[in-house]
């Protein structure tokens, strides 16, 4: 278990480094590790957000069309649909072409790229111990 969490939050080089020496996000990241280690049931995060946020390689993008039945597959992975809202989510080093590209190819409403919901960042990483 150790290893997949050192390779998973990228801990190598962190521990044989002393704790004073480690900056607010390692010491996070090794505290997650410290609490998963023992593969508990449950989990009380606070403050999550700091160092489960590197765990995503994606970005969300919400997207309002008009009149359209376009296959969004072809610009990411369409998480859901409904009443001409879709919901797509993309490798974040290709958010800003991807974004460009609907703007441009399809009639766009409303469009809104976030962060994927930490709930779902958490998920995978507890997806990815089992």
């Amino acid at each position: 278990m150790l290893a997949e969490l050192t390779e998973l939050l990228e801990l190598g080089p962190l521990l044989y480094k002393p704790v004073r020496n480690l900056s607010l996000g390692e010491r996070m990241k090794c505290e997650i590790a410290a609490a998963l280690l023992h593969r508990p049931n449950v989990v009380f995060l606070d403050e999550p957000t700091i160092p489960v946020q590197k765990f995503t390689e994606h970005k969300t993008i919400i997207v309002q069309l008009g009149d359209c039945q376009a296959d969004l597959h072809s610009y990411g992975e369409v998480v859901s649909c409904a009443g001409g809202r879709f919901t797509l989510r993309v490798p974040k080093a290709e958010t800003a072409h991807i974004t460009e590209r609907l703007l441009a190819d399809l009639p766009v409403i409303d469009l809104l790229v976030e962060d994927t919901p930490i709930e779902e960042v958490i998920e995978r990483v507890f997806a990815s111990l089992k």
